[in-house]
């Protein structure tokens, strides 16, 4: 009988997966026959050119992408609760004294960080000093002279050291992020011998030589060639990268190439390499040091290298892996490089209340102003919403470390990153506005700061490029989530093809919001309030945020389902709506960090947990407000948009090469012979007055 019926049902699947159909089709499942075959013989799939599946290729358990799940509405409440933390308080003790070197060294001034910003440069005594410190080992094990921090311990030095200046930090970010990264993950035990000590000491400083003139950030389009020398023992380096941090202090350098190797087919075709360069093996120039807006202080540089032999030991990984191992280097360090910029909001926020409690307008202190209080809040509310995102993130590497788990965490880190910019940025802006034309002078750091925080709107990939990234990836999740359906269903199963229709009866039909009671089980439920026999992930005194979380998730899901429905295979090309649906991921996963965060504090009881839970809930009904705006403008209705109007204007002002709008002051028009016109334009001119 449940044959008969899942034989006679089987349209219904048909109009379900519909939407999924034109994205589907460019994949090696046919569809129509799919929907043909005959239920009643399952079979399994084999694929005779596939090889046989070794116990390597065996992927051991992985920690999946939260936001990725937002598209499924399939969310592990466990990926955010509890808060991650360093649990041992003994641990946590032992890491905040080692740092009283660090903050003794930072609270006598030695880094004069308005200095540094006019001078242009990091003297040498300065970089002696940190490797002294030991600040060029952070993540380089113990076994190897490094301190072997973790990424939330990691997060916490950077933003001591962010908070003194912004070009010291990022020094140390891209040495040990960028330019040690690869090495200590790719590289082979004789590599990691050789380099990483003398990386831990900083008797070596590295760099990470991805970005051209003519690639930006696209990794494949590079143009730096590598070929084997005439004697096979060397590979010989040509190209020039572009705006490398550590530029012309580093030596060495992890430099990707492409060379040329022979596919199964035996026809050449180009791939990209990753190598360890030192500064020492010859052929390298340094360009000047680039005039940047922000950062100013840190070595930023082109680097050429003329024919560089490098020997053939030095490659790290295989001939095809230099693509693997930038965009995984890039992936997992763009966040470390964001998250120092943390302590320098709090020290902003310091300088701010100061100010406010001194200030004196209109005959009393400016700290009694409304306008004024409620800047201090959104200060205060968008540092606890950065931290709150970077540590969630950093504590799932940590744990997928801790657990030997395999990770997809590249678009939180990608997530992370642009929404630590964002409100870095809003900040400073309203810092600026609190210390009215004093703050626009160099006399205070916010106007150095306002500058330094642009560099992350731009670097280690734009804002832009990534939010396209974040959309494209968890639509193609999406994808992947329909066809694991559909292979379930091909093999016949029963429960898979109930759970199909009914999940798609409750998300696409039932109510758009959630209700109290029996109707609550109408629409996806995630455990966050709903009063069962299990007790509650959530405080009850953020039951009212639970609600706006799910409801927004709830919201959120159906129109990326409408959106697949409408767009199919087309969606990657329409941009702006993919940058809104990436806005909308951003919004929902910082929503998750904070609720997770204050959730824990509340049921600790940490100390000022009801200052902290006036935040966090206030900036839950914030986002929730702001991603139903951005729900209501990708609303169903495809037709005459903004997006539309955006995409037509700005076409014809980039045709023309100038705002070609007439000015106020014009009389001409392209049109004045038209007798229709004059006629009105005589009568506007007669009744204005003389």
């Amino acid at each position: 009988m449940a044959q008969s019926l899942l034989m006679r049902s089987g349209f219904y699947l048909t109009r379900i997966v519909q939407p999924y159909q034109a994205f589907l089709s460019a994949s090696s499942i046919n569809f129509s026959t799919l929907m043909k075959r005959d239920v009643r013989k399952p079979t399994i799939a084999y694929c005779p050119s596939c090889r046989r599946i070794s116990v390597l290729d065996i992927e051991p358990e992985r920690i999946e992408s939260f936001v990725k799940g937002l598209y499924v509405a399939n969310i592990d409440l466990k990926w955010i609760f509890p808060f991650p933390t360093v649990e041992n308080s003994r641990d946590l003790n032992s890491f905040n004294e080692s740092l009283a070197p660090l903050h003794e060294f930072l609270a006598n001034n030695e880094i004069n960080s308005a200095k540094l910003d006019t001078d242009a440069e990091i003297p040498e005594e300065l970089i002696n000093k940190l490797k002294e410190l030991r600040l060029f080992g952070l993540t380089i094990p113990q076994s190897y002279g490094g301190l072997g921090l973790t990424n939330l311990k990691l997060c916490k030095v950077l933003e001591e050291v962010a908070a003194s200046d912004n070009s010291v930090n990022m020094m140390i970010a891209s040495h040990n992020l960028l330019g040690v990264k690869p090495i200590l993950t790719f590289g082979t035990d004789e590599q990691k011998q050789k380099y990483l000590p003398r990386l831990a000491s900083g008797d070596m400083i590295a760099a990470f030589c991805s970005t051209e003139a003519s690639s930006g950030s696209d990794v494949n389009a590079i143009n730096t060639r590598a070929r084997l020398s005439a004697d096979g023992r060397h590979w010989l380096i040509s190209g020039e990268k572009t705006s490398i941090n550590n530029g012309a202090i580093a030596d060495l350098m992890i430099v990707f190439a492409k060379l040329e190797v022979k596919d199964v087919d035996d026809e050449i075709k180009d791939t990209i390499a990753a190598f360890i360069v030192e500064k020492d093996f010859g052929g390298i120039y340094n360009g000047p040091q680039e005039d940047k807006m922000g950062m100013r202080a840190l070595n930023t540089s082109d680097i050429m290298f003329d024919e560089t032999p490098v020997p053939l030991e030095n490659m790290i990984g295989e001939e095809r892996d230099g693509f693997k191992i930038a965009t995984e280097t890039l992936n997992e360090s763009r966040l470390g490089l964001a998250c120092g910029i943390i302590g320098p909001m709090r020290r902003l926020v310091q300088e701010a209340t100061a100010y406010a409690d001194t200030r004196v307008q209109f005959g009393k202190r400016i700290k009694d102003f409304q306008l004024v209080k409620e800047r201090i809040f959104l200060m205060a509310e968008n540092i606890y919403a950065m931290e709150s995102v970077a540590y969630l993130t950093m504590g799932k590497y940590d744990q997928a470390a801790e657990e030997g788990k395999v990770h997809d965490l590249s678009v939180e880190s990608a997530v992370a990153k642009i929404f630590i910019a964002q409100k870095a940025s809003e900040i400073v802006n309203d810092c600026l506005e609190l210390f009215g034309y004093r703050g626009y002078t160099k006399v205070l750091s916010c106007e150095r700061m306002m500058r330094d925080v642009k560099m992350l709107s731009v670097t280690e990939g734009t804002n832009d490029v990534l939010k396209l990234y974040i959309a494209l990836s968890c639509f193609k999740h999406t994808q992947n989530h329909a066809e694991e359906k559909m292979r379930h269903y091909k093999q016949g199963s029963l429960k898979l093809f109930m759970r199909v229709v009914l999940d798609n009866l409750r998300d696409h039909h039932g109510s758009r919001y959630l209700h109290k009671g029996m109707l609550r089980k109408r629409i996806p439920s995630f455990g966050l309030t709903t009063k069962q026999a299990t007790k509650s992930w959530l405080d009850e005194r953020l039951d009212e945020s639970g609600e706006h979380f799910e409801e927004a998730i709830v919201g959120f899901y159906r129109k990326a389902f409408n959106h697949l429905k409408h767009f199919g295979n087309t969606l990657q090309d329409e941009q702006l709506r993919l940058r809104r649906f990436a806005e909308m991921s951003i919004s929902l996963y910082a929503m998750a960090a904070v609720l997770a965060r204050c959730n824990k504090s509340l049921v600790l009881g940490l100390r000022d947990v009801d200052r902290e839970y006036l935040i966090a809930s206030t900036f839950m009904y914030k986002i929730f407000r702001d991603c139903g705006l951005m729900m209501e403008e990708a609303k169903s209705n495809y037709g005459i948009s903004r997006d539309s109007h955006a995409k037509r204007v700005g076409k014809e002002l980039i045709e023309e090469r100038r705002y070609a709008i007439p000015h106020p002051l014009e009389l001409e028009h392209k049109f004045v012979e038209n007798p229709i016109f004059l006629k009105s334009f005589d009568n506007v001119l007669k009744s204005l007055p003389k």
